[in-house]
């Protein structure tokens, strides 16, 4: 018996002295070292915010020049006819108490509706349109044109630079605003294309309004503005 326990021992102390080494696959999960932990949340880009984009607002613009009421009791507009005008249908400018937009008089302005393609009536009168930015004007038209426009002649050299034509509506008052510094007027230096801006606006020598007819009749005229800021 003694033998035995003596055998096992040495036994013991054999195994001992060679540094068997522990699998690591016998070490327990207790033993290991916990992982530490990784976010799986995902980073969010910062936002770079802009500054929001600025607006600034049109001028507003007022009257600054009444060029006519039509309140006075003589007119000096005039119905542009031949020689000076081969195109041009227009009968009469004369005051009227028929369809003033404001006050009690407007000026009515009689046409015929013939070969010729437009009515044409003009007063000669300096004008500064340097610091105005549109001139505006009323219209009642009882069906009788289709459009009207403006003109200027401007300088010495008497240019003529005429606008398209703004639709009118029959049977109403049309207020009709001509944009000054559009790039929508014609003369001779563009071919009489409608691709030009107006020059020498303060040097206006004559002021034209353009009737379209679309029969033989009248439109009425009436508070002819520049408006410009204040």
């Amino acid at each position: 018996m003694i033998l035995n326990r003596t055998i096992a021992a040495v036994a013991f102390l054999l195994l001992a002295g060679c540094g068997t080494n522990i699998p690591a696959s016998t070490i327990t999960p207790s033993e290991t070292l916990a992982q530490k932990a990784v976010s799986t949340d995902t980073l969010v880009p910062t936002k770079t915010i802009l500054p929001a984009a600025t607006w600034t607002p049109a001028p507003d613009l007022t009257v600054v020049q009444v060029v006519d009421d039509f309140e006075t009791p003589k007119t000096d507009w005039i119905a542009g006819m031949e020689p000076e005008y081969t195109d041009s249908s227009s009968i009469s400018a004369v005051l009227s108490m028929e369809h003033p937009s404001q006050g009690t008089q407007s000026l009515e302005l009689a046409f015929e509706a013939n070969e010729q393609p437009k009515a044409i009536y003009y007063v000669d009168r300096p004008l500064d349109l340097g610091k105005a930015g549109k001139l505006q004007f009323d219209i009642f038209n009882p069906a009788a044109a289709s459009g009207v426009g403006i003109a200027f002649l401007t300088g010495p050299e008497q240019i003529w630079q005429e606008s398209d034509s703004l639709p009118v509506r029959a049977g109403k008052t049309n207020t009709l605003t001509f944009d000054l510094a559009a790039s929508n007027y014609k003369s001779a230096a563009t071919g009489w294309e409608f691709t030009a801006n107006l020059t020498g606006l303060d040097k206006i020598t004559r002021l034209a309004i353009i009737v379209y007819p679309a029969k033989t009749g009248a439109v009425y005229l009436d508070n002819i503005v520049l408006l410009g800021e204040e």
